[in-house]
């Protein structure tokens, strides 16, 4: 099953008047909302493909681009609706509609220190700290909240908005088809989506868990192994248990098993404690959950 959907952008700046647009700046424009949409939506519609295709119009003072995605189902389950269509994800970010979204926020706490968050059965409210030893406080949707602290999709807002900061591009507007006026996003604000990746905080913690391995490193065992737990995404880890490495060295062990091990957990927080880095590492493996398929007699 797929959904599609249309959204017409449009480029606008003394460069696009005068003609004279850098075709890599265009690449770059194009590619940068395609990857942000992407990304989205593989974080919202897991089990999906996002196609982007264009077509582009040309009119005095802008660049009028068609982008027409294409969200395809590549879950086993054929009639599977994905749960996010392609209009609520543009609405989460902030390119069409006027519900509070990803963009409004991250322009709302750019000069402003977040203080801490609550959350509620409408979604998540943000405090931040505002003048005279008050406080403000942002209500956002749960969708939008867990937006924010995907340090991914904030990277890839960045790089959506990044040919403003570039002289001769002064806003990029977006809107439906059916909608009379655009919804700019001016120069001014390009600086409200940085993603400063500022180490505040580093959290360590071990914990047990069952684990499916995915892949083993065939040339060298020191290099990362790739493991999956539970529903989450797969993820690399380097291994340290030496005597499980040289098990599998000597009789041979093929994935895909399970094991329960100890697993080091290594996180670095901004200073808007959103976690910018995380690294998993397997410290020692406790036992075999599934037989592993061997490929030497023990």
């Amino acid at each position: 099953m797929s959904e599609e959907c249309q959204i017409i952008t449009r480029l606008t700046g003394p460069v696009v008047d005068n003609g004279e647009i850098d075709i890599n700046d265009y690449i770059e424009y194009l590619a940068g909302i395609s990857e942000l949409c992407k990304c989205v939506n593989a974080f919202l519609n897991p089990g999906t493909h996002l196609t982007v295709k264009v077509n582009y119009n040309i009119e005095k003072g802008s660049i009028i681009n068609f982008l027409n995605f294409i969200i395809e189902n590549q879950d086993l389950f054929v009639g599977l609706t994905p749960a996010y269509s392609m209009i609520d994800i543009m609405s989460c970010i902030g390119f069409i509609g006027d519900n509070l979204s990803l963009l409004k926020l991250l322009i709302f706490q750019k000069d402003k220190k977040l203080k801490g968050k609550i959350e509620t059965p409408e979604g998540m409210k943000f405090v931040f700290e505002g003048t005279n030893s008050s406080e403000e406080i942002v209500e956002m949707s749960k969708v939008v909240a867990q937006m924010y602290e995907n340090k991914d999709i904030r990277e890839n807002v960045e790089k959506s908005t990044k040919i403003l900061k570039k002289d001769g591009y002064q806003s990029i507007g977006f809107k439906q088809k059916q909608d009379n006026d655009f919804r700019y996003i001016d120069k001014k604000e390009a600086s409200c989506f940085e993603y400063k990746k500022v180490v505040v905080r580093e959290l360590s913690t071990v914990y047990e868990a069952i684990i499916n391995m995915a892949s083993i490193p065939t040339e060298n065992l020191n290099n990362k192994w790739k493991f999956q737990e539970g529903n989450d995404n797969s993820y690399w880890a380097l291994v340290t248990d030496e005597k499980f490495k040289k098990d599998v060295r000597e009789n041979g062990i093929k994935p895909p098993f399970s094991i329960k091990a100890k697993i080091k957990k290594e996180q670095k927080f901004d200073d808007n404690g959103i976690q910018i880095e995380l690294e998993k590492e397997i410290v020692e493996v406790l036992e075999f959950v599934t037989v592993p398929e061997q490929t030497k007699l023990c």
